[in-house]
């Protein structure tokens, strides 16, 4: 629930209210789907490329919500105002300000929501917390994400992306973090932002803001960290395997199914750690959790613990599927060149007698390198212990070409046009004791073809 009650956002927003009752009624969250709509709801009604909120409001109204902010007068309670946008984050920064709590905000090219879902586990002992939902990490979703603390709030929980220079900026006035991690710098929305200099400037955005008594927890292992660390006068600590971090993972080893166990040396003590998630990757990740939730108050027994017991939370990274002794590894939320080589890792180290299958899609918004990053990838191939490639889209056929000219067998590589293609060679190919992994940028769709390829395992073979 928010701490604003709805006299309060009329005078925040100097909008008309219509068909308002109780002025001091608290609405409980700040949404702008419909369908997400829970008692109490605000409903923002943007005016978007293809669909208007104004709409939906009825629907929103239906739901559950108690009111909305809307740029024309509608048939329900709601309150008119000249911006939906501006409003909606006005609302978000003075609810806010009204908050003295560690307030954690997270960025950098991948593995953002993983460490945000590791944080939540490991700062439950500090009391109720707000938390990002999903990715909703852009200038709607963090809005909505802040307005839905109140005083009974005991931390919170943010994660912020980008598309172009000055988001994160606009992200940290809104939220005002005094505790920030980047996961790392790597070429994700590289097309996006031109060079990997204007990414850089980018992500530290997240650093200006904070003052000399703030944290800033940084990647021990990336040289850049170091560069970006000039950019603020707040305290940094720094995390990874480098001889130098502060917080340092260490006796790092997977088991036979991926999973990473290592101990972390902390200035609070050794914490030894037995993840349950997958991938050697998944270790900085939690140092970089880690550090942010000793900084924030944690405890280092309860970080321990709740590292422990964490289970993923966000779906398409590495989750794991088993259909009559075949697994499936869905890790198609979105890819790069660095969590492409982080996947095939994981993929070489789980289950170390099986047939490997790797299933590559296309690695969107690399810019005029696309066509190079793609060869590095199927280069790699050759190399990490696959037994099958397939490549799917028009720019993975660079990486089939590199893996065949690297010393994979024309048996081994097989490039498709499309995903329906791809499904009907796995059909025929999967094999009992195979492991798949699937990994391509969210516009490939390859969470319809894991779909798919599941249902087609679970009817050929349950």
């Amino acid at each position: 629930m928010s701490d604003l009650s709805i006299a309060e956002i009329i005078a925040i927003s100097s909008g008309t209210p219509h068909q308002l009752a109780d002025l001091n009624f608290k609405p409980t969250t700040a949404i702008y789907n419909s369908k997400d709509a829970v008692a109490g709801s605000l409903f923002a009604a943007f005016k978007g490329a293809h669909h208007d909120g104004h709409d939906f409001v009825d629907q929103a109204i239906a739901n559950g919500a108690a009111l909305a902010i809307v740029s024309r007068p509608v048939s329900a309670p709601c309150i008119v105002v000249p911006d939906v946008l501006k409003t909606l984050t006005d609302l978000a920064t003075a609810n806010r300000l009204k908050l003295a709590i560690p307030v954690l905000a997270l960025t950098g090219s991948s593995g953002k929501t993983t460490t945000k879902d590791l944080l939540i586990d490991i700062t439950s002992s500090l009391g109720p917390a707000v938390a990002t939902i999903g990715s909703k990490n852009n200038e709607l979703g963090l809005p909505s994400t802040l307005f839905a603390a109140d005083q009974n709030t005991a931390v919170m929980v943010l994660e912020m992306g980008a598309r172009h220079v000055g988001n994160i900026r606009d992200l940290c006035d809104i939220a005002q973090p005094n505790i920030v991690g980047i996961t790392n710098i790597g070429s994700a929305h590289l097309g996006e932002f031109g060079s990997l200099q204007r990414l850089i400037e980018t992500k530290s955005e997240i650093l200006q803001n904070l003052q000399p008594k703030d944290i800033a927890v940084l990647n021990a292992d990336q040289e850049v960290s170091h560069q970006m660390a000039k950019k603020t006068s707040a305290n940094i600590i720094f995390a990874g395997t480098a001889a130098n971090a502060d917080i340092q993972i260490v006796n790092l080893k997977l088991d036979e199914w991926a999973h990473p166990h290592f101990d972390l040396l902390t200035p609070k003590g050794k914490i030894s750690i037995a993840l349950n998630l997958i991938g050697e990757h998944q270790a900085n990740n939690a140092a970089i959790a880690a550090a942010m939730a000793i900084a924030a108050g944690v405890e280092v027994a309860n970080i321990e613990a709740g590292l422990n017991s964490a289970q993923p939370r966000s779906s398409m990274r590495l989750a794991v599927s088993k259909i009559a002794g075949v697994v499936v590894l869905d890790d198609s939320y979105n890819a790069n060149p660095e969590s492409m080589t982080a996947a095939m890792k994981v993929l070489h180290a789980y289950g170390s007698t099986a047939r490997k299958i790797l299933v590559v899609g296309e690695m969107g918004e690399l810019g005029p390198d696309a066509a190079q990053f793609h060869t590095q990838i199927g280069n790699q191939a050759a190399t990490a212990g696959v037994s099958v490639f397939v490549c799917v889209g028009a720019l993975a056929k660079f990486a089939a070409t590199a893996a065949r000219e690297s010393g994979m067998s024309q048996e081994q590589v097989f490039w498709f046009e499309n995903n329906q293609q791809a499904r009907e060679f796995l059909r025929h190919e999967i094999g009992s004791g195979d492991v798949l992994l699937f990994k391509a940028s969210r516009a490939g769709r390859f969470d319809q073809l894991v779909s798919e390829v599941i249902s087609d395992l679970t009817e050929q073979r349950g």
